[in-house]
This record gives structure tokens, sequence and C-alpha cells, in this order.
């Protein structure tokens, strides 16, 4: 019985606006059904003409093929890739109610129903309506239902830091550092984060025990070297870009990249040619 009142319950708010609102029928219980093929071939169908050019016609294929579904719903019947399609057409159609309501209800559902498009499609919805802590919560979500993404923990990074959160902010990057594949990029960006708050000499300290930790890594070296020289350190940066590009192990191509990005940056900032800055890139060419 309380199957049916938590799912009745969901139900009524997540599709109290939609199309097909109805009252969940009291005898309705929660069963996971094959995929409506029917609602499925007219989505896909729907997309064909869509594609052509055509605005009259795929519209109405896709309201049938939400009928479809939403009439299975509201007896029940669920399925991962009928809210999918339902999902999907929501975000065709610009209903960013809806689009947050289904994913709502995806998140409440967990497993299947939850993949990164609906994590990211939702957080942007969220983000644009100016609703910073909703799409947090869609990010956040992510990272309990999905492996470990870097992009995903940045946004949720930026959206505190724009918040005035910096706990948070540096909390949720540390949380990749127990990851090896993240553990050089999450410390970087942690340092940088340090940095943007104004804590100017715990960025320094930390950036410098990173180093420690990977003397020979390019991309700590280089953060390092960067990092250095944005401080005002200038014979430090110097001294560190130095030992990059006069060292034999690092590739060619990958300095090259580094390069391109440095010049890019000092080009960026409209800083004077006789900055040390550019006096100092100019003598590592």
């Amino acid at each position: 019985m309380g199957r049916r009142w938590i799912f009745g319950l969901w139900l009524a708010l997540c599709f109290s606006t939609s199309v097909q609102a109805q009252a969940v029928p009291s005898g309705a219980e929660l069963r996971f059904v094959s995929q409506d093929l029917k609602a499925l071939s007219l989505y896909f169908e729907g997309m064909a003409i869509l594609e052509e050019g055509q605005k009259g016609k795929p519209f109405k294929l896709f309201e049938k093929a939400a009928k479809r579904i939403e009439k299975r719903l509201n007896s029940g019947q669920l399925n991962s890739g009928d809210l999918a399609v339902l999902f999907n057409i929501a975000r065709i159609t610009g209903n960013s109610e809806e689009i947050l309501r289904l994913g709502q209800f995806r998140l409440f559902l967990g497993g299947d129903f939850v993949d990164e498009e609906l994590i990211s499609t939702c957080a942007q919805t969220a983000y644009s309506r100016g609703d910073l802590e909703r799409a947090i919560v869609f990010l956040k979500a992510g990272d309990r239902f999905l492996p470990p993404n870097m992009e995903r923990t940045a946004a949720i990074c930026n959206l505190y830091a724009n918040l005035g959160e910096a706990d948070s902010a540096l909390a949720n990057m540390a949380r990749l550092f127990q990851y090896p594949e993240f553990e050089i990029d999450a410390s970087i960006r942690y340092c940088l984060l340090l940095n943007d708050f104004g804590l100017d000499n715990e960025a320094y300290i930390a950036m410098e025990l990173l180093f420690q930790r990977f003397p020979e890594a390019l991309p700590v070296q280089m953060a390092r070297a960067k990092f250095l020289q944005v401080g005002q350190r200038e014979a430090e940066a110097e001294a560190a870009f130095e030992a990059i590009y006069r060292n034999p192990d690092f590739s060619e191509e990958a300095i090259a990249q580094d390069f391109v990005v440095i010049l890019e940056e000092l080009t960026g900032a409209n800083l004077a040619k006789d900055h040390p800055a550019w006096q100092a890139f100019l003598r590592l060419t």
C-alpha cells in the first residue's frame, strides 16, 4: 500500500500540468514494463520530419507519443525508455517546467532512469531559470547515481562559487582527490579555486605541496609555472618555465600545446609588450 501512495504522490507532482494529467487510479500498482514501441516509433517519425524542416506535423506526432506514455504512467506502468522519450519531447518543445518535473521524477526512480544527459539538461535548464540551488541538486544527484565526472564537479564548484559558498566549492573538488585518474587535475583546480576565493597564501602552499607530490608531471609543472607568473613571482616563474622547456622527457607536442595556451592568455590579458610576463615568455622562445 505504501508503494501505491508514494507512486501516486509523485505522479501527481510530476504530471499535474502535463497533457494527460489525470488522477492516479486507486488500484494502480507500480509495474516495470517493456517500452512502448508505438510511442517510440511516433517519436522517431516526428524527429525525422522535424529534421526535414517541417514544423507542424512533428509536434502532433510528439503529442501522440506523449499521450500514450502518460496514459501508461497514470496506470502505474514504468519504463526508462518511455520516460526518456517523454523527456526528449519536453526538451524539443522547450517546456522547461516539464523538463524539471520529469527530471525530478527520474531521479526519484534512480537506476537506469538516470543518465548523464538527464543531469546536464536539467542542471542547465534550472540554471537558465536562475535557480542555482536546483541546478546544484541535479548535478549532485549525478554524483550519486553516475561515475565521477570532472565536468560535472567543475560545474558544481562554479555554481557554489557564484553563490559565495567557498567551503562547498572546495569540498566538492576535493572529493575527486580519491580517484587516481582525477587526482592531478582536481588538485590543480583546487589550487585555482583557492586563488579565486582570495586565499592566495593557501593556494601557493597547496600548489607547492602538489609539486612536491608530482614533481615530474608536466600538467603540475605547467600549472605551477603559470601560477607563479600570475602571482607576480616572476623570477620563480621564469625558472619554472625554463625547467619545463629544457626537460627532454617532455614531448614537444605537449609543450607546444601549453605554449599556445600561454600565448593566448597573454594576448587576452592585453598586457604591454614590456610587461615582465611577456619578457619571460619571449626569453623561453
